[in-house]
């Protein structure tokens, strides 16, 4: 299995260095991050609620362009966006619904949703984890 990583953070990156090797983790921003292969499968957790929501759209085009498959994302849900404090901090930290963000901006045919919890699909109430 072909691993990679991105990760903003100096000491996370070595960290995950040691899991998959040098050569696939990339230290930087998700938007610096030149996709220029596809994986099977492309993961986020817990950094879409640390995105300017005006930003969205573009790591919502980098998970899309990452992926030849399929894309999980697992993130704080709230129906509406909010902002949260954190540590002390405005803005840094936001709930919405990001599925059906994604679902918005990269609205494509091909999409096959696999588990989808979403207010936006009425059969469900909150989101906990969702894939492509």
């Amino acid at each position: 299995m072909n691993l990679r990583g991105i990760e903003i953070n100096e000491k996370a990156c070595l960290e995950l260095a040691k899991l998959i090797g040098n050569k696939n983790v990339f230290q930087g921003s998700i938007f610096d991050y030149p996709t220029l292969e596809k994986e099977d499968i492309s993961i986020i957790k817990g950094v879409l609620i640390h995105i300017n929501p005006e930003m969205l759209p573009l790591v919502y085009e980098k998970l899309y362009e990452s992926s030849s498959k399929f894309i999980l994302i697992a993130e704080y849900y709230n129906p509406s966006p909010v902002t949260i404090n954190y540590r002390g901090h405005t803005d840094k930290l936001f709930k919405r619904d990001f599925a059906g963000d994604f679902l918005i901006n990269i609205l494509n045919p091909s999409l096959l949703i696999m588990d989808l919890h979403t207010e936006r699909i009425r059969h469900f109430r909150r989101m906990t984890l969702l894939g492509f």
